[in-house]
Order: structure tokens, then C-alpha cells, then sequence
């Protein structure tokens, strides 16, 4: 992984029915398990909910209206023996699924944003 920063852009969608949120699912070198909000990396250029929209329609065939920014986090992680540094704007890319409120595991990465919900 370069020593870059990288801004990704999330969408925190939520089922009305329970309050779960749609999450995809990764895992680092180790196979630890991780989730995270759709979404994905800010193209130059591209605004945050430009992302969010493009991310939506590649990944899952769906089109999407972004809503308000929630925040920003900064998240410093080591994926694959790398250093990660990610600027997270929360308003990829295997299976995706409904995340239960309350959830512990896997951890909901980046931290911080069970606290932006």
C-alpha cells in the first residue's frame, strides 16, 4: 500500500423495519473479519456523494440520492502488513447484507462511526 491518504466516501443506509444498516464484508491478511458501509474511495474531482452514487450503481446495480454528510473520521490501520491511513466521510465490495443494531462482531470499521448513528 503507498504512503498516500486515501478519502472514501460510505452511506449509512438504514432498514426502517429494525434500524440495521447495509454493510459489506472484508477480511485482513490474518482473515480477521471486518464490515463496513458501502461505499468507496473519492475519485479526483468527485464529491463525496458523487461517490456514494457511483459506488451504489457499479457495485450493486442500484441508484441512490445521497443524503447529509454524518461527519468525518480518520482511520489508521494495517491491512496486508501495510499502514492504511483513510480520511472516511461516512453520509466495497464482496457480499453484502444487513448489519443487526447492537452488533459486535465482526468489528464495524472505521471506528467511530457507531457513534456518527
Amino acid at each position: 500500500m503507498p504512503n498516500v491518504v486515501r478519502v472514501v466516501a460510505v452511506a449509512i443506509v438504514r432498514r426502517p423495519s429494525d434500524g440495521a444498516i447495509l454493510v459489506s464484508e472484508g477480511s485482513d491478511a490474518g482473515g480477521s473479519a471486518f464490515q463496513r458501509p458501502l461505499g468507496g474511495t473519492v475519485e479526483f474531482g468527485e464529491r463525496a456523494t458523487e461517490t456514494v452514487q457511483r459506488e451504489f450503481l457499479e457495485e450493486l446495480g442500484v441508484r441512490v440520492r445521497s443524503g447529509a454528510l454524518l461527519g468525518v473520521l480518520e482511520n489508521l490501520f494495517t491491512l496486508a502488513g501495510s499502514m492504511g491511513h483513510e480520511v472516511d466521510l461516512p453520509a466495497r465490495e464482496s457480499r453484502v447484507h444487513w448489519r443487526a443494531p447492537g452488533s459486535r462482531v465482526p468489528p464495524l470499521v472505521p471506528a467511530g462511526i457507531e457513534e456518527l448513528l
